[in-house]
C-alpha cells in the first residue's frame, strides 16, 4: 500500500516539475525577447553563483533562426560562461555561414537593400500601433465603436458594421424611447 501511495505521489510530483520547467523555459524565452527589444541582449546578466568552470552553467547553444543584417549571416547564440564563480549568460549574435538554413539566406542576404522608416501609412503594424497605422505614440487613434465618429464601416455613429447592430423601429426591441416594441415614441 505505501509503495503505491509514493509511486502516485512521486508521478505527480514528476508531472508539477515538468509543468514547472516549461513555465521556467518559458520565462526564460519570454526574458530574452525582452532583452532584445530593449537593446540589452548583448549585456551579460548573472544567472547563478558557486561555478568553477563553464560547464557548470549550462551548455551554450544557438537559438532562433538565421537571419541577414549588414550583409552577413547572423544567428543568436545564448553563451553561458564562468566568471569570477558567477556564472553568466550572454544573448550574442554571431556570423555565421556553416547552418543548412543559411544556404537558402545567402542568395539574398549579400544583396545591397534599401530600408524604409516605418510610418503612419505604411500599411504595417509597427513602431508600437495598436493597429495596423493606428493607436501608438505616433498614429492617429483606432477607429473604435466608442470613439462618437462614424467609421470603419459603421451604419450609424458607433453601431452597425463591425460594432453592435443600430437601434431600429424594427429590432423588434423597445428600445429608442418607444412605448412599445417597434412602435410610438419619437422615433417610430
Amino acid at each position: 500500500m505505501v509503495a503505491v501511495v509514493y509511486k502516485g505521489a512521486l508521478r505527480e510530483y514528476n508531472r508539477i516539475m515538468r509543468k514547472y520547467f516549461i513555465i521556467i523555459m518559458g520565462l526564460s524565452i519570454l526574458f530574452i525577447i525582452s532583452l532584445v527589444w530593449l537593446g540589452l541582449a548583448q549585456t551579460p546578466i548573472i544567472t547563478s553563483t558557486g561555478c568553477t568552470q563553464d560547464l557548470d552553467c549550462g551548455l551554450s547553444f544557438y537559438t532562433g533562426e538565421p537571419f541577414c543584417r549588414n550583409n552577413t549571416i547572423q544567428r543568436w547564440f545564448i553563451l553561458k560562461q564562468c566568471k569570477q564563480n558567477n556564472c553568466v549568460t550572454t544573448l550574442k549574435t554571431i556570423n555565421t555561414t556553416d547552418c543548412p538554413e543559411c544556404q537558402n539566406l545567402s542568395k539574398t542576404c549579400f544583396q545591397p537593400k534599401t530600408t524604409k522608416m516605418p510610418t503612419c501609412f505604411d500599411e504595417i503594424r509597427n513602431q508600437f500601433e495598436e493597429g495596423v497605422d493606428c493607436g501608438g505614440p505616433a498614429c492617429t487613434p483606432c477607429p473604435t465603436c466608442t470613439d462618437n465618429i462614424q467609421n470603419q464601416g459603421e451604419t450609424q455613429t458607433d453601431c452597425g458594421g463591425p460594432c453592435k447592430p443600430c437601434e431600429t423601429c424594427f429590432d423588434k426591441i423597445r428600445n429608442q424611447k418607444e412605448e412599445s416594441i417597434d412602435c410610438g415614441g419619437p422615433n417610430c
